[in-house]
């Protein structure tokens, strides 16, 4: 897909914004996969890096100011110590618009702010919450609080 639209970027909440935990990221696809990997990548050097060192932590301004440079996208790496989980839907969102009936439940369900995902046919709920372990995934529906970055598109979905 390779559009890192930072149009909608501005949408993000303040209190994520506020965390220094933003990566860069851009797709990676692999022979034999259907679709394109999320690869976080060093800001220094543009290549691939990981999501799970500070060092490669961004403030929300340097990361979209960076990103915006590199022609790539931005993520928020999720850790114990800030209060965030993200609920990603995936393929929930049909190409007239509307949801699955599944997707509708879970996201009146949940009070967060809502995203549509970077391909355009998923959804991000992010709310503050624990998830066990870090994560859980099963069914098109994964929901992490911890060792996991989000790719996000900052453009809101509402109902």
């Amino acid at each position: 897909m390779q559009n890192y639209s930072p149009d909608h970027w501005p949408n993000i909440p303040d209190e994520i914004k506020a965390w220094p935990q933003f990566v860069l990221w851009r797709e990676d696809q692999k022979p034999m996969k259907s679709k394109p990997d999320k690869v976080p990548l060093d800001w220094r050097t543009g290549q691939f890096g990981t999501a799970h060192s500070p060092a490669n932590w961004l403030a929300f301004d340097q990361a979209c100011s960076m990103a915006l440079q590199r022609g790539v996208g931005i993520g928020f790496v999720l850790t114990p110590h800030d209060p965030f989980a993200c609920i990603d839907l995936d393929g929930c969102i049909a190409p007239d618009g509307t949801l699955t009936p599944q997707a509708r439940e879970i996201v009146e369900g949940f009070q967060g702010w809502v995203e549509c995902s970077h391909s355009g046919n998923g959804l991000h709920i992010w709310i503050k919450g624990t998830v066990p372990d870090g994560g859980k995934r099963g069914n098109g529906i994964e929901a992490y609080s911890a060792k996991r970055f989000i790719a996000m598109s900052g453009r809101g979905f509402a109902l």
